[in-house]
């Protein structure tokens, strides 16, 4: 075995020439043959289609991975999600296997002989993902080429350089814009964390706030669809971004919240989701959940300015200080943010893609061939039929890597590091806290899994939408569609994307524009319980103006009210017998007792459960139509 250089060796220089699949017509249940050392621009055969396809790498030509840094506004963002080819979502997938699976894979990918190895596993597993999903007529496919593969062996290099230089531990993303940590949180603050929260857990049960619909099988320790900002009934500061003159009172400082008002979708360059002419359709008219504002310095130290939503501030002092801490490590916006507004190139381009070569149909030949087969009355059909059996058949070359990988200079990585697009450092952000065993204008989103035990395959799948102007292809090209992006004729303006794994100490961040769910997970041993649990951090778009929050609302948790009162120890409302004390409270503007704000919460879930799934059908699952365009 040859030891590790430092230089590594692309696979098309270690055979004398790629690999290839050959024969992926599968029938009978064959699994296809890997045949090494054929031609890569030998056509693959499909069954379920009747043309040809043709994978041949482009022209060698180096890609630039870090560039000047491009402010996208939020129009212009959008566009910039055309869709993927499945073989890019593929070698993304692939990639993020390595960096996850293959201990030492930085040292690793150096030696020529595992290198191999990992092409070996790559392209085997890749066919047979296609041969099952041929078997099962869930999607037809191809599996990934030579090229492919040693793309994606090639990047590692510049993930590695990445990692080396990252001040911060992040590892490997299994998607744009996705990172994930299994090393941001130290054990100490770790253990600080589970600590504190459990003064919310050990309560009695009849105060265990288990999630609506959950069967108890979800406990809501720090919820903010709990005690909601509610229009029309909470009591909130008029001005949001200054403070109160000399001579305001304080009764004239405050109004009842508004529905928020229309917001024009180009008040931020970073996207959201709500990128459509009329995201007003999507906002609530009357709740809101209340964000706490979060105060980072130049190194990116935290202070939180307020409290947070059903966090008691003064009984839970220390876990603010914790929570502060994670979040100070936790950044979620850096990266995630930086990649919204600069997204990162794609492998495989997909602007101005084209499929098949410039020839015609050649009318004029057809005619001296076969005309004279015709009569005169049904030639014109005969020609028609010719024509449509020659645009099913005629080759197509999927599209492919745009050569070979070349890592970005090492000065380029460190600015990108050191500089990156977009920081939340020195600014006030809007945070929303969620604590567990739309209208918020959320752009990103942390999760830390602090505590998990006994739990087995558990994941974060995303999937997300495209804009369909972006798409190339031939009116009624369905099948050549299906094949390069995965997407059916007349289905849903959508594609999955990978899943991330939701291991045990993982911070994981990614965008909102991402639509994300919780796949089926079990107990790794059913004779024993276990559990997960989770601290959310919501992070409203830093670039659109303020929204309501703690800063700006007063609790309005009714036993926070009595709590207080009773406080005032020596004063005259200390001697008022309990019937006046709830009298008070009863006439006291913007307290909510637990009971109302069972039932806000409820109808809040209720219309956002409709508000959501309007915005998928409308957004994530327009319908896709191979039209003449």
């Amino acid at each position: 075995m040859e030891g590790p250089s430092k230089k590594t060796t692309p696979l098309a220089k270690i055979f004398p020439s790629p690999f290839s699949f050959q024969g992926s017509q599968y029938s009978g249940g064959k699994t296809p043959i890997l045949a090494r050392r054929e031609c890569a621009c030998s056509p693959l055969v499909s069954a379920g289609a009747k043309h040809r396809l043709r994978h041949t790498p482009s022209e060698f030509q180096p890609q630039k991975h870090i560039g000047g840094v491009v402010w996208l506004m939020f129009e212009a963002a959008a566009t910039a999600w055309s869709p993927y080819t499945l073989h890019e979502i593929e070698m993304k997938a692939l990639s993020y296997s390595i960096r996850s699976n293959k201990a030492d894979w930085q040292t690793k990918r150096l030696s020529r002989e595992i290198r191999t190895k990992w092409a070996m596993e790559a392209l085997e597993q890749s066919a047979e993902k296609a041969h099952m999903a041929f078997k099962q007529m869930t999607l037809e496919r191809q599996p990934l080429t030579f090229w492919m593969v040693d793309y994606v062996l090639e990047e590692l290099e510049q993930h590695a350089e990445d990692g080396a230089r990252r001040r911060r531990p992040v590892e490997g993303d299994c998607f744009d814009a996705i990172f994930e940590s299994d090393r941001l949180i130290p054990d100490g603050l770790r253990s600080a964390l589970i600590r504190q929260v459990a003064k919310l857990e050990n309560v009695p049960e009849e105060q265990k706030d288990w999630h609506p619909g959950s069967k108890k099988q979800v406990l809501d320790l720090v919820h903010p669809s709990l005690y909601p900002l509610v229009y029309k009934q909470s009591v909130v500061r008029k001005s949001l971004d200054g403070e109160m003159q000399p001579g305001t009172t304080a009764a004239s400082a405050v109004t009842l919240a508004e529905a928020p008002a229309p917001k024009p979708s180009s008040t931020s360059a970073i996207p959201t989701g709500f990128d459509d002419a009329d995201e007003t359709s999507y906002l609530s008219s009357q709740y809101q959940w209340l964000p706490s504002n979060f105060t980072l310095d130049e190194n990116g130290g935290v202070s939180i300015d307020g409290y947070i939503n059903n966090l008691h501030p003064d009984d839970h002092a220390d876990l603010y200080d914790t929570i502060a801490v994670i979040f100070s490590q936790f950044v979620p916006s850096d990266q995630t943010l930086s990649e919204l507004i600069e997204p990162r190139p794609r492998a495989i381009p997909v602007i101005d893609l084209h499929w098949y070569d410039s020839s015609e149909f050649d009318e004029d030949k057809w005619m001296e061939n076969y005309g004279s087969d015709f009569e005169e009355a049904i030639i014109q059909d005969a020609l028609d039929e010719a024509r449509e059996r020659w645009e099913m058949s005629r080759e197509i070359t999927l599209p492919a890597p745009q050569g070979v990988f070349h890592p970005a200079p090492e000065d380029a990585i460190r600015r990108k590091i050191e500089n990156p697009t977009f920081t939340i450092k020195g600014r006030t952000v809007q945070v929303i806290v969620k604590l567990a065993n739309i209208n918020e204008s959320i752009v990103a989103t942390g999760i830390y899994y602090y505590d998990q035990v006994n739990i087995d395959g558990s994941s974060l799948a995303f999937r997300g939408t495209f804009d369909e102007t972006e798409l190339p292809y031939e009116q009624n090209d369905e099948s050549r569609v299906e094949i390069v992006f995965g997407i059916h004729g007349d289905g849903p303006t959508v594609q999955s994307y990978n899943s991330a794994a939701t291991t045990h100490n993982r911070c994981l961040t990614f965008p909102n524009i991402y639509q994300h769910r919780v796949p089926s997970f079990s107990l790794r041993d059913r004779t024993k319980p276990g559990h997960r649990k989770i601290l959310v951090f919501f992070l409203v778009d830093p670039l659109r103006p303020r929204i309501p929050s703690t800063r700006d609302v007063a609790p309005q948790q009714r036993e926070y009210g009595s709590g207080r009162l009773r406080t005032l120890s020596g004063s005259l409302i200390d001697r008022l017998p309990n019937e006046l004390w709830d009298r008070i409270l009863d006439l006291t503007d913007g307290l909510i007792t637990q009971d109302e704000a069972k039932e806000h919460r409820n109808k809040l879930m209720f219309e956002r459960k409709f508000k959501l799934k309007e915005h998928s059908t409308e957004v994530y699952e327009r319908e896709f139509s191979l039209c003449e365009h």
